[in-house]
């Protein structure tokens, strides 16, 4: 493997036929020369307090030996852009998850000087309804297993072949839930490089609207950034990367270009920019001209074809951000109204969540984290995002304000509301995050078993003294 080239990252690929359909396309990485600058903001702790983020419920240790003890691997179920992805059986909880088994000479390709696979630490750094949860990893010599959450309804790449084209309404769902997640990312300073419909992942059940919710996966291609520093690593997949990235000089407004790819795709079967090789997709791509072909394009409205032409502009900053995107005609007039299908929020489960011990605390966290599935968390997770009324993937103190307005027939004084809100927001970061949302909203009666509780004291022992640090 030499440098100053470009490789694909794995080595089964698809090719286009030129006709307009849609194939697989893999990730591309230039690897001459890397991004560099790593950033990562400095995390600290709340005055007296233990801060519960997202990547302290999650198991991290160089012991091989504990894969075969607790996991049993049952199919090899995709490829990634850096590794395999088994479905695999957690014998302790008896759940099913999925693995990702990557080599450690495969993130070479990673672009900081730390050589190690970015797309964990991303991923336990995040905590949103549409993005997947990993739930533990470990590491040896040889390779990285990436333990997360299994999603069984398969890519949307997948349902695209189906359908071939969504309504409008359909798309928009979809849409609604990838800006959000976007907008969620960018506000952490991390660009995702790698947005497409093989790393979009739907839900095997659809939810009660029978509209598709989706799961952002493959965060392998990821990083951190500044806005006043343009990354330079040349990565992507043809038909979504952006030209500025192919011009190795890029922000985080890539990832909105990939964005209006996918929208065209969802609303027509086809891609915007299409080549019989990869080389012909990306000169176009960095030509930037597309059209919306009538016979295919006649019955989608105005307001569509304006976003994913907003989306697609060749120039970074006219592009949409992902807050801007959400604002849009076509987003509003489209946006579902859930009001019916979100069940009533049982307020007394926030007011008698008030855990008193912070080990009750953490307990609570864990088990929340690595034992509630998408389908118990299905009616929370519709009341969550209708009181996430700028879709930012978190709750803001006007959210909960309103959103207890909404769901219950209770009424709270404003220093209640403060009350509720500190006692909610466990990471301290003035914000309802989905997981703390759910802590203090999902019948506990389902987690706290004696099996769950005997399973996780081990786990806690070791992990508390060197993962939960008080301030004096």
């Amino acid at each position: 493997m030499g440098c100053g080239h470009t490789e694909i990252s794995h080595d089964e690929r698809g090719t286009s036929n030129g006709n307009g359909s849609l194939k697989k396309t893999y990730t591309i990485i230039d690897i001459e020369k890397s991004d560099g600058g790593f950033y990562k903001k400095n995390k600290t702790n709340t005055y007296n307090d233990i801060k519960i983020n997202p990547d302290k419920l999650i198991n991290s240790e160089k012991n091989y030996q504990q894969i075969k003890k607790n996991y049993k691997v049952l199919e090899k179920i995709g490829t990634g852009s850096f590794g395999k992805v088994f479905k695999v059986f957690h014998i302790p909880s008896e759940q099913t998850r999925a693995m990702k088994v990557v080599k450690k000479e495969a993130t070479i390709h990673q672009d900081d000087d730390k050589k190690f696979l970015k797309e964990i630490e991303v991923l336990a750094m995040l905590d949103h309804p549409n993005i997947l949860k990993i739930l533990e990893y470990f590491y040896d010599d040889n390779n990285y297993y990436v333990v997360t959450e299994i999603v069984n309804g398969g890519e949307l790449f997948d349902q695209v072949q189906k359908i071939r084209n969504f309504s409008e309404d359909k798309a928009c769902t979809i849409m609604e839930q990838l800006f959000s997640v976007i907008r969620y990312l960018h506000a952490k300073g991390i660009v995702h490089r790698d947005l497409k419909l093989e790393n979009i992942l739907v839900e095997t059940n659809s939810d009660k609207n029978n509209n598709l919710v989706i799961k952002l996966i493959d965060f392998g291609a990821s990083n951190f950034f500044k806005k006043n520093l343009n990354l330079s690593l040349k990565i992507g997949t043809p038909y979504y990367i952006a030209p500025e990235v192919l011009d190795k000089s890029y922000s985080y407004k890539c990832d909105l270009w990939s964005c209006g790819v996918i929208m065209y795709i969802l609303l027509s079967g086809s891609p915007p920019f299409d080549g019989r090789t990869d080389q012909e997709i990306m000169a176009k791509v960095k030509l930037g001209k597309f059209d919306f072909d009538k016979k295919i394009f006649e019955l989608v409205s105005q307001e569509a074809k304006n976003l994913i032409t907003e989306l697609l502009r060749i120039e970074p900053q006219a592009r949409l951000t992902a807050d801007a995107a959400l604002k849009h005609p076509w987003m509003l007039k489209f946006k579902i109204n859930s009001d019916n299908s979100a069940p009533i929020l049982k307020i007394e489960k926030l007011n008698t969540f008030q855990p008193k011990h912070k080990f009750q605390q953490t307990t609570i966290a864990f088990l929340v984290h690595q034992l509630s599935s998408n389908k118990m968390n299905e009616g929370l997770r519709l009341i969550f995002q209708e009181m996430d009324k700028n879709k930012n993937g978190r709750l803001s103190y006007n959210d909960l304000i309103e959103g207890l307005r909404k769901y219950s027939d209770l009424q709270f004084s404003d220093e209640e509301i403060v009350k509720l809100m500190d006692s909610l927001d466990n990471d301290g970061n003035g914000y309802i995050e989905y997981e703390e949302f759910l802590r203090a909203t999902m019948n506990m009666d389902t987690l706290l078993t004696e099996t769950n509780l005997r399973w996780l004291l081990t786990f806690l022992i070791q992990i508390i003294p060197a993962n939960y640090q008080a301030t004096k």
